[in-house]
């Protein structure tokens, strides 16, 4: 898929890239003062709908972490406008565990920089089924759903076992992303860093 990107403020494009990225990826790399852009979009001409994933990030994020990740995997919209309100976007972020007293296991994700966010459906009861991915709730971040927090119990260690299914995505599984079985209870402790959007 080869896509077109433009910034606009108002009714001035200020940049505007075709394939400034890999291949015949877009690529923007702009300083932008505070205030409202718009971030539009499109496919290449001749071409029709695609699937595409947009990724933003800031050097004030640790690491250049992104802080906003968007993806249309299907091609059910060859062009994307964000409009001035700017783009619904998905963050990146970590699964945070910890045991309770009862012997339970509460687990939440933690966007980087955000508040921790603790779904509905979101503990791993005292004595758990062995070998089977049970889910969360689903994540939303500003009003996007990410996807939900899968948990299991490996049948042969008893290790506590963390993952996160993005919404329409594949299983990701951080490199740390085991409970200890010693852990102390109340303290939260975290995966590695998840970028739900690739």
């Amino acid at each position: 898929m080869d896509t077109y990107i433009e910034i606009w403020r108002g009714n001035e494009k200020l940049w505007e890239n075709d394939d400034g990225g890999q291949g015949t990826n877009s690529r923007l790399i702009v300083g932008l003062a505070a205030g409202r852009y718009g971030l539009y979009i499109r496919t290449a001409e001749g071409e029709g709908e695609g699937a595409y994933t947009l990724r933003m990030r800031s050097p004030d994020f640790p690491q250049g972490s992104a802080d906003a990740d968007r993806s249309c995997p299907d091609g059910s919209g060859g062009t994307t406008t964000s409009g001035e309100d700017g783009l619904d976007s998905a963050t990146a972020g970590r699964i945070t565990a910890r045991r309770l007293d009862d012997g339970r296991t509460e687990f939440a994700w933690q966007p980087e920089g955000g508040d921790r966010i603790l779904p509905r459906s979101r503990y791993l009861p005292s004595e758990p089924p062995t070998g089977r991915w049970l889910n969360s709730s689903e994540i939303i971040v500003e009003g996007v759903n990410l996807g939900r927090i899968n948990v299991r119990v490996d049948a042969e260690t008893g290790r506590i076992e963390f993952a996160f299914t993005p919404t329409g995505g594949e299983r990701i599984l951080p490199p740390s992303r085991y409970f200890p079985s010693d852990a102390a209870p109340g303290r939260w402790l975290r995966s590695t860093l998840i970028e739900p959007g690739g």
